[in-house]
């Protein structure tokens, strides 16, 4: 995966496509990222097809399939079958500001389109910290956005599913267990 320059306007693309909606409002607090883990741990992780940035590797979801005609050289996005389910995963290389300073920015990208969104809790993907923010996608969709920064690269994940709340976390937390850092 070719990574660019540009973080603003390519984290915009990724969570644009991503499908995402927005409310306008300023992020809360996250709890430091120190002491805390991705609820991912101890989850099967996904086994579809394989992502690879430059500081990472993952997998989609079982069955999910990549979209060739949203996918870009510093973004790939994967489709469940039917397409009601869709992820992002963005690279992009030049980062090195704070993760709080970059999660304040992404957040005012993050669900644009006027729904209910919000930052939670920090996380850590991989052991490394995270932002994490959550948004009512409508339709019955839930979207949940991580975003780290790792030797230079800001990475976002961002993931918009439906189904039961048990249904989403597995789907989630499945992508999550598959991620290592290389």
């Amino acid at each position: 995966m070719r990574v660019l320059r540009g973080t603003v306007a390519a984290v915009a693309v990724c969570l644009a496509l991503a499908g995402c909606q927005d409310d306008g409002k300023e992020p809360t607090s996250g709890t430091p990222a120190s002491g805390t883990s991705s609820s991912a741990e101890g989850s099967t992780a996904a086994s579809g097809p394989a992502v690879k940035g430059d500081v990472f590797t993952m997998n989609a979801p079982d069955g999910w399939t990549k979209s060739k005609d949203f996918s870009t050289d510093f973004l790939d996005q994967y489709a469940e079958p039917g397409g009601a389910g869709q992820m992002a995963v963005a690279e992009i290389s030049g980062e090195v500001r704070p993760l709080g300073a970059v999660a304040k920015d992404n957040f005012s990208l993050f669900a644009s389109d006027g729904t209910k969104r919000k930052r939670v809790a920090d996380a850590t993907v991989a052991g490394e910290p995270a932002y994490h923010f959550t948004a009512d996608a409508g339709f019955g969709q839930f979207a949940e956005s991580y975003g780290v920064v790792k030797d230079g690269q800001q990475v976002t994940l961002t993931i918009t599913v439906d189904g039961s709340p048990s249904e989403r976390r597995a789907v989630i937390d499945s992508v999550l267990a598959s991620w290592r850092w290389t």
